[in-house]
């Protein structure tokens, strides 16, 4: 059975405080209205600490710019960030062509063109260094 709250007398809500964080934008909206204020304690039915917690995570979120500070939630909101390792694979792809400015996606080499490249510069190194004249 969950613990009851003192003052409201209504069931206090579990949270697993380690997926409480500013890039967590699906859990965050959960404890936001429809015109983007959080909201209070008696609807979340979270302890205090938790609360407190919650919106102090969302108003980092807000300083972020991935939640709006005032008008309405809208679902782009909801999306959850992805990973730190994910934002740099998806920006080693994106390449831009510095004549143009143009961006544009290229695929990362696989194994097999490395080792051809390395074996190549090795042969010209090699080739270089002897005098065949």
């Amino acid at each position: 059975m969950a613990p009851q709250d003192f003052k409201y007398g209504a069931p206090i809500r579990e949270l697993d405080r380690v997926n409480v964080h500013w890039r967590n934008t699906p859990l965050l909206t959960q404890f936001m209205n429809s015109c983007s204020l959080i909201k209070p304690r008696v609807l979340t039915r979270l302890s205090i600490i938790d609360q407190k917690l919650i919106a102090r995570t969302i108003k980092t979120a807000r300083k972020m710019r991935l939640l709006p500070v005032k008008g309405s939630l809208m679902p782009h909101h909801s999306i959850p960030l992805t990973s730190l390792d994910e934002d740099i694979r998806a920006n080693m792809v994106r390449k831009v062509d510095m004549d143009s400015g143009a961006i544009y996606m290229h695929e990362p080499e696989t194994n097999w063109e490395k080792e051809t490249k390395q074996n190549l510069e090795k042969n010209e190194k090699i080739l270089s260094q002897h005098d065949f004249g």
